[in-house]
């Protein structure tokens, strides 16, 4: 035994009794559990409150920190205690476990920063004082965390996540918490992480346990029976209603700030008016439900949703209004912008070229126009239509002060040797193409698909019937920005396409199609080729290629394509700076699909929350 141990041993001998107390027996659980991002006054106050304390005496527990950032984390958390009126701050210091234990038990309130769980539990675990807070706890002093923080209230921790090579599909990393909630299974950053998949991943191997994913700068006040939500977002509360069966069912309820949920109770009745609960519904009714008050909750003031099923349109949706202080109804015609969702539909255009021998993948667009692109930059030569379907060309998303002023364009990166989203490479592409077929762009869209898809309401440049038939983008705040909208009159094959979720999903069952003999068609191999992460010219393995988020490459030619058990996933979103968001993924083995579009800057979180409870279906 070292000396270390012994102290630790001999120290323990004069706690109280309780000190391997399991705080899950105790009646009066105090946890706020908060899912990252933003922690507000709010929220540590409510810590405060929950101690027994006057002036609350708390501790702050910082070792899921990485060592360059915890002395700063623990700063900022004590600083802010102090000032909300917290008696003392004490920053837990384990390099001497006797006085980490004595810090233990002095504390009226325990507050963990964010960071990585496992660290933290190993930390505590290696220090010898992982029970002295379970026995606190226990004790009815009330405990806090964000992020890691959250994660570790768990018994049976999500520890992290990777995804299956063969598959695609999330496999949850589990590891042993603190077992604070040993009931439930926390996850946090959940929807804007996209994280159902893998708390649904966790709950599968252990459908005893509730999942309880918390959204960032949202927390759940927890009183040992139930839970309150509290800050800006949503909670999402998993349940499998048949345990013990080999396929799950599982239930879900979507928890706003202010609605509480009792564990102990699956009647309706038990939650507060507002709440959705569902079990097996079908995708419109689940857009049905959840719609209306995602658009409430996220200031979006309307939003059209199509859903395709087994290779048809099968259901449209309309929400809300046009435009904001007007009274017209968002409807099945009404003309969103698409946003970048427009770079598939001219990808698909770009590749009947290349199936016709007009378009070659893999020769430098400098070679097509005759003369440089851009000047007093060499790489940009090099640059094929390849690398711009696969975003590896290099180039900014846009120039610095926009496309339109034709100003210096960089490349940032060897063409070829990395994944940068990039809109000016398909403003490249599209220039090329131009010069190739001598049509502008617009005649081109309409000639070779928009009409043959009957694609009819929509168009790259705007349209005198768009003043009646278009919705307005708005702000986060859900209102017309200051500043007059941009009317789009000359084509941009990155994001100028005006459509309708509708139009959309005609493009979608086409990308499904099984019958590939239409003449405007691409052929399977061609379609095949689209729809694979892709490699490139220079020789490049598309798995070994990185991407500007340092995971790995994402693209096919124009659209983005993840594995998943059940097959590829196929997807696109956009968003412009006028106040349009949007959404579209399909699954080319079942014919399914689903075409988002939404008339708020907060659209991408309207659609982010709609694809976790409905997009697997």
């Amino acid at each position: 035994m070292s000396i270390r141990q012994l102290w630790i041993l001999l120290f323990s001998l004069f706690l109280p009794l309780n000190l391997a107390a399991n705080p899950a027996d105790s009646p009066a659980r105090k946890l706020i559990v908060v899912g990252g991002g933003k922690v507000s006054d709010e929220m540590r106050e409510q810590l405060l409150s929950l101690s027994k304390a006057a002036s609350p005496h708390v501790l702050i527990i910082p070792q899921a920190s990485r060592e360059a950032d915890l002395a700063n984390r623990a700063k900022d958390n004590a600083e802010a205690f102090r000032r909300l009126g917290a008696g003392k701050v004490t920053v837990l210091d384990l390099s001497e476990p006797p006085e980490a234990l004595k810090a233990i038990q002095r504390s009226d309130a325990i507050w963990m920063p964010g960071g990585l769980q496992r660290q933290l539990m190993r930390a505590l675990d290696e220090a010898g004082v992982a029970d002295a807070v379970r026995a606190r706890v226990a004790s009815g002093v009330p405990i806090g965390g964000t992020s890691a923080g959250a994660a570790i209230m768990s018994k049976v921790m999500l520890a992290s996540s990777r995804r299956d090579a063969d598959t695609g599909a999330q496999i949850p990393i589990i590891s042993h918490g603190l077992g604070f909630w040993p009931e439930v299974i926390v996850d946090q950053h959940f929807t804007q992480r996209n994280r159902l998949e893998r708390l649904k991943a966790a709950i599968e191997k252990n459908p005893t346990h509730a999942g309880v994913g918390i959204d960032e700068d949202t927390a759940v006040v927890f009183d040992g029976k139930t839970f309150r939500v509290i800050g800006d977002h949503t909670v999402t509360v998993l349940r499998v209603s048949n345990p013990g069966e080999s396929k799950p069912i599982f239930k879900t309820v979507i928890l706003q700030p202010g609605d509480t949920y009792d564990f102990a109770s699956e009647a309706s009745d038990q939650l507060k008016k507002g709440n959705v609960s569902f079990e097996r519904k079908s995708v419109p009714e689940i857009c049905e439900s959840l719609t209306p008050q995602l658009m409430a909750a996220w200031n979006v003031p309307g939003v059209s949703i199509a859903v395709v099923r087994n290779h048809k349109l099968a259901w449209l949706g309309q929400y809300g209004i046009k435009t904001h202080g007007q009274t017209d109804q968002v409807n099945a015609n009404t003309v969103f912008e698409a946003a970048s969702m427009s770079k598939p539909v001219f990808a698909y255009v770009a590749l009947q070229l290349v199936q016709e021998g007009l378009l070659d993948l893999d020769t430098p667009l400098v070679e097509i126009l005759g003369r440089p692109y851009i000047t007093d930059e060499p790489l940009h030569k090099r640059i094929t239509a390849r690398m711009v379907l696969t975003h590896t060309t290099g180039f900014p998303n846009w120039r610095p002060g926009g496309w339109r002023r034709d100003g210096p364009l960089p490349v940032h990166f060897e063409p070829g040797t990395q994944e940068r989203y990039s809109g000016e490479g398909f403003l490249f592409l599209q220039r090329a193409v131009e010069k190739l077929t001598g049509l502008p762009t617009e005649e081109l869209m309409q000639k070779r698909l928009l009409e043959p898809l009957g694609m009819t309401n929509s168009s790259y440049v705007w349209r005198d019937s768009y003043d009646s038939m278009a919705a307005s983008g708005h702000t986060s705040e859900g209102r017309i920005p200051e500043r007059e909208r941009s009317i789009y009159r000359t084509a941009n094959s990155a994001f100028t396409l005006y459509t309708t979720p509708a139009d959309y999903a005609l493009f979608l069952i086409e990308m499904m199609r099984k019958d590939r003999s239409g003449k405007h068609s691409l052929n399977a191999k061609t379609l095949d080729a689209m729809l694979t992460v892709s490699s490139n010219s220079k020789g490049n393995d598309a798995e070994s290629l990185p991407n500007e988020e340092g995971g790995k490459a994402r693209f096919g030619l124009g659209w983005r394509v993840e594995m998943r058990e059940n097959g590829k996933r196929v997807y696109h979103s956009g968003s412009n700076g006028t106040g349009f968001r949007c959404y579209a993924d399909f699954h080319p083995p079942t014919g399914n699909g689903i075409v988002i579009m939404a008339n708020g800057v907060n659209g991408n979180k309207l659609w982010a929350d709609l694809i976790a409870h409905a997009g697997e279906r």
